[in-house]
């Protein structure tokens, strides 16, 4: 079995800064610095997961923002009600054929 390496905080901040700001394949950059290709794997993963937005969920943060979400949603349920009724004239209103026996 081999041994686990002990990579400094610099290291591994640089490896990821290869990656990330000068757009270096993780292959290439684990190449340049003579390291494995895993350890470089999940440093970059976690830096690119600690750099997303989070997702808001919950209430809206302004009134502007609550009223403009009630506008969308209620211009949904328009267009949902008008494909409704449209399907139900559609289905009565198509002429019924005889079928020979």
């Amino acid at each position: 079995m081999s041994a686990m390496r002990a990579y400094t905080r610099e290291l591994r901040e640089s490896a990821v800064g290869l990656v990330l700001s000068e757009g270096l394949s993780i292959r290439k950059a684990d190449e340049d610095l003579g390291m494995p290709h895993h350890p470089l794997l999940g440093w970059v993963r976690a830096a690119r997961r600690s750099r997303r937005k989070p997702v808001q969920k919950g209430q809206p943060r302004t009134k502007a923002d609550a009223e403009a979400r009630v506008r969308e949603l209620e211009a949904e349920v328009r267009n949902l009600m008008l494909e409704r009724d449209f399907l139900r004239t559609r289905r009565w209103s198509q002429p019924i054929t005889a079928t020979p026996d």
